[in-house]
């Protein structure tokens, strides 16, 4: 018998329409997740019947990208004076999709800064509108490149702690918002120095549904940053290998 070529999962990126004739995705997201092994379909706004449905038939799992803010009326507040939302189509096509993908199916879930916001809302929790707000945070979003660093320490008994062997990880983050009060399901699994939520994870170990508020997309040649998009293709059916942990 020949070599059997590797399985590679149908991963679906979530992203925003820009006008009417394009489409924005980072080329990052879909970069790590083919380094990582899977195969990346991109998830455009879709606001026909059954699309919905359609689209998480046709992926083994979802990634939830970044992009700007999630209308504050979701979770019950006021907009804030720095709050940008995104536009409608796409918000409401992003929450359909996690709502019926964490109702109604078992797909792996992967949330990445708007991602992790996106999920927690999904789930009932609410947001930090605007983090220089608070007294004591750290400076999360730098206005000169947009993209700030420092620590995020990890749960022990955490997936995450578990998928990149560390405790503590330098990452690169460029938000001015974060998880407040996490949603039904979700627990927090890594604060940044100022207490600001790192990382949630869902409740049910079974599943991979992990939210982090750091770009590990733009990091992936550090090995624990690649080692989360390798877990989560492990877990959305494809083969194993030093890096992955196999845990579905």
């Amino acid at each position: 018998m020949g070599n059997v070529a590797p399985h590679h999962p149908v991963i679906g990126v979530t992203a925003s329409s820009v006008g009417a004739e394009s489409v924005s995705c980072q080329e990052t997201y879909l970069r790590a997740v083919r380094d990582a092994g899977g195969m990346p379909l991109i998830l455009a706004p879709d606001s026909r019947a059954g699309s919905v449905r359609a689209a998480c038939g046709r992926c083994d799992g979802l990634l939830f990208t970044g992009g700007p803010d999630i209308t504050p009326a979701r979770y019950g507040a006021l907009a804030h004076p720095q709050t940008r939302v995104m536009a409608a189509s796409r918000e409401e096509w992003d929450l359909a999709l996690l709502e019926y993908a964490l109702g109604c199916t078992r797909l792996p879930v992967l949330a990445i800064c708007l991602g992790i916001q996106e999920l927690n809302v999904a789930l009932g929790g609410s947001l930090l509108q605007h983090l220089p707000d608070r007294p004591g945070s750290l400076e999360h979003r730098a206005p000169e490149t947009g993209e700030r660093w420092h620590p995020v320490r990890m749960l022990p008994e955490s997936r995450l702690a578990e998928v990149t062997r560390q405790c503590v990880l330098e990452v690169n983050t460029r938000h001015h918002q974060a998880v407040d009060r996490p949603g039904q399901g979700l627990r927090v699994t890594a604060l940044a120095p100022d207490g600001t939520v790192e990382a949630v994870e869902g409740l049910d170990s079974r599943r991979f549904v992990v939210g982090i508020q750091w770009h590990a997309e733009r990091i992936t040649e550090l090995p624990p940053q690649a080692a989360i998009f390798r877990a989560f293709v492990v877990a959305c059916g494809g083969p194993m290998d030093a890096g992955g942990t196999g845990q579905q």
